[in-house]
């Protein structure tokens, strides 16, 4: 069995964590749309763009682990399409009968199909679907890593940085806030950039790069990033009442692939140049083997522990509570999947 790879658990954990934070809502993720102080304000812009990281990350570790695997499409049906079909069935129904119990879903097999269907069942499950069509395209991935040089992927990071970020940003003073539908670059899709992505800093970064020169440069363009994108989400302005699911008034782009970048680099330096230390390396194992199932159940838990963080605000501030109630809701959730994996059968799916 091939031994966990510490950055990689630990990428995990980050990862969640932002995921955590994305769906705080009022609370945390949408500090920034309300009236706060200047500084305050753009910090929390700041704070909403970074955690764009979050799913790409998740793509970039499962580009990295599975491209480079030899697996007929019999395995990859029976080990991983299966599962996250499985998956997608089983923990919809357990949301919908939460949703029943808390009269918040119509007790109909139509509706339960639309939402199975159409939309998900709960909004942060869009991941699962997107993970599917990852899993259903990765036999081609596959094939393409395999002629593909150091080159070929510069330029086709280089070409999503360029169509998807640099360009819109120039033309978005001028009005023109998307490009023609028709220019579609389907390389582009994340679920097939970021795979490649992650795949690409496991196999082509080597250790001598991982040196204080290159960190400097890594932390200079993330910090450029977040202040382009502070800038340009003031200058956008879009009020919270024109907010939806899709469009919450931050202005981000291809661009979040300078963080991905930064934060998979910096993590997997520190993990390379730190002491070992095997029972934190043990607690940072089991807590990454338990992720997917954290993000599985977060969503309940979150709900009901919102007074967590409604009760802390006056005592400690909006955005220090928020913290305090996304670290409960991670170590709540984290120890239930620890319970839930001792089920015969759950400890395969989650």
């Amino acid at each position: 069995m091939q031994q966990r790879k510490i950055h990689m658990d630990l990428l995990r954990i980050v990862a969640i964590l932002g995921v955590i934070y994305n769906h705080t809502g009022e609370r945390g993720y949408y500090l920034y749309a309300f009236p706060s102080s200047g500084v305050l304000h753009y910090f929390y812009i700041a704070m909403a763009a970074f955690i764009a990281v979050a799913v790409p990350i998740f793509f970039m570790l499962s580009g990295a682990l599975l491209l480079p695997k030899e697996e007929s499409l019999g395995d990859l049906f029976r080990k991983r399409v299966c599962r996250i079909v499985l998956v997608i069935v089983l923990f919809s129904v357990l949301q919908y009968i939460i949703m029943l119990l808390e009269h918040r879903a119509e007790p109909t097999i139509s509706y339960f199909l639309q939402a199975l269907f159409e939309e998900g069942m709960i909004t942060p499950y869009w991941f699962l679907y997107a993970y599917l069509a990852y899993l259903l395209i990765l036999p081609f991935l596959r094939k393409l890593v395999r002629v593909m040089k150091k080159q070929d992927y510069l330029y086709l990071f280089g070409l999503l940085l360029v169509v998807e970020g640099a360009i819109p940003a120039i033309l978005y003073p001028f009005g023109v806030t998307e490009l023609n539908p028709f220019f579609e670059l389907p390389l582009l899709n994340h679920v097939s950039v970021y795979p490649l992505l992650g795949y690409y800093m496991e196999t082509y970064m080597e250790e001598e790069q991982y040196n204080k020169r290159t960190t400097a440069v890594v932390l200079l363009s993330m910090l450029l990033v977040l202040v382009f994108f502070v800038g340009m989400t003031s200058l956008r302005a879009l009020p919270y009442e024109s907010f939806n699911v899709y469009d919450t008034g931050l202005y981000t782009g291809s661009l979040t692939m300078i963080l991905d970048v930064g934060v998979y680099y910096l993590v997997k330096r520190f993990c390379m140049k730190r002491k070992r230390h095997p029972r934190m390396d043990k607690a940072v194992h089991s807590i990454g083997q338990c992720v997917f199932g954290i993000y599985l159940i977060e969503h309940p838990i979150r709900e009901h522990l919102t007074f967590v963080c409604d009760r802390l605000v006056p005592l400690i501030g909006r955005f220090p509570a928020c913290i305090v109630w996304v670290l409960c809701v991670f170590v709540i959730a984290y120890l239930m999947v620890l319970l839930m994996r001792q089920i015969p059968g759950l400890k395969q799916l989650l």
